[in-house]
């Protein structure tokens, strides 16, 4: 299966604006989020960033102005995206390897400043003043917050998410999750929407969630105590009890 990547070149660098997956049912919703609103992750880069567990931006498509990471200043500092990857353009493989970052770069967000597509998913530090000002501003540490693009509407992300992940559940019948990027070019410009940028949004994957449900064959009490490297007497694993009768919720 050949599959286009999405991006934009930047010199010897090729890179989406926007990477990231939905699901239609999140399991730990905050506030007054519902499980049924769904979350997303989002990151700058090719999306082997987010797959490989890496610092990402998390919201509910239903409450994109609450996101948890930009609660405080210090969260904001210390829980954003630091690095992304690229494809390099420069030292082109000879041939294809298993590992699946044979032709990647991990790079450093000043990389990405440099290359100037941090400019509507940023905002900045401002270590003087001691705050946060939405949006990209000369000088100052840059912190991936994609306030633009979530709160003031330069793409309505959040909004297209919400419609493609209804749709999805509906039409498959179940839970579903997305893999999705969006490239904002900051050279084209729309004049019937203010002068925001152009943006397309590229639906990627789409595949419903699947519960697993694990199996336990083993019978664990047969195991002797002096073979046992750890164990505990109350603890939650991945089986299911089917015997519960009443639960006390506080």
């Amino acid at each position: 299966v050949l599959q286009e990547v999405v991006g934009n070149r930047y010199n010897d660098h090729f890179y989406p604006t926007i990477s990231g997956v939905a699901r239609s049912l999140n399991f730990y919703p905050i506030g007054n989020e519902k499980a049924e609103d769904g979350i997303a992750n989002i990151a700058l880069g090719l999306g082997k960033y987010i797959v490989d567990g890496g610092q990402t931006l998390r919201f509910s498509p239903r409450h994109p102005h609450n996101i948890l990471q930009m609660s405080t200043m210090d969260f904001a500092l210390r829980e954003t995206q630091t690095r992304y990857y690229a494809l390099d353009l420069k030292n082109l493989a000879e041939q294809f390897s298993v590992d699946d970052s044979f032709n990647l770069l991990r790079l450093n967000l000043k990389d990405a400043d440099a290359d100037g597509s941090l400019k509507f998913i940023v905002s900045t530090y401002d270590p003087y003043d001691q705050i946060i000002r939405d949006g990209y501003y000369p000088g100052g540490r840059k912190i991936l917050s994609f306030v633009n693009v979530l709160q003031h509407d330069v793409f309505p992300l959040a909004d297209t998410l919400d419609q493609i992940l209804h749709v999805g559940q509906e039409e498959m019948g179940r839970p579903i999750e997305i893999e999705f990027a969006v490239n904002i070019d900051p050279m084209k410009t729309e004049q019937s929407r203010g002068g925001s940028p152009t943006a397309t949004f590229y639906l990627l994957q789409i595949r419903p969630i699947v519960d697993n449900k694990e199996v336990m064959e083993e019978d664990l009490t047969l195991v002797e105590q002096k073979d046992t490297i750890l164990s505990s007497t109350s603890v939650l694993g991945h089986g299911i009890v089917t015997d519960v009768q009443d639960i006390i919720y506080v």
